[in-house]
């Protein structure tokens, strides 16, 4: 197993990236929030642990760990982890942020 610590500087804490929620109905603002934790529409928690940017398209990506099984680090483009995804004819967040 490879753990990979992460260096989260005060500026990361306190940094909060936007995107444009695209949701069915509802055109409105979210913002991602660094160091915090998130719950995916399927139930499984993660800890965001910061954005990084395509070296090419400038696209926006969100790095974050799975806090079950082997703690993977993933990414997704920010754009995905703050959409809407319909879930039983229901319009729910991909991730929801949730208290420590």
């Amino acid at each position: 197993m490879i753990r990979v610590k992460s260096i989260l500087t005060e500026r990361d804490l306190n940094m909060d990236i936007q995107a444009n929620d695209t949701g069915s109905d509802n055109n409105c603002e979210r913002q991602i929030k660094i160091g915090k934790k998130y719950r995916h529409f399927k139930g499984n928690s993660y800890l965001v642990l910061n954005v990084a940017r395509h070296s090419e398209t400038l696209e926006d990506y969100v790095v974050y760990q799975a806090l079950y099984g082997e703690f993977g680090i993933w990414i997704r483009p920010l754009s995905m982890f703050l959409e809407k995804k319909e879930v039983n004819g229901q319009w729910v967040n991909r991730f929801e942020e949730i208290e420590d």
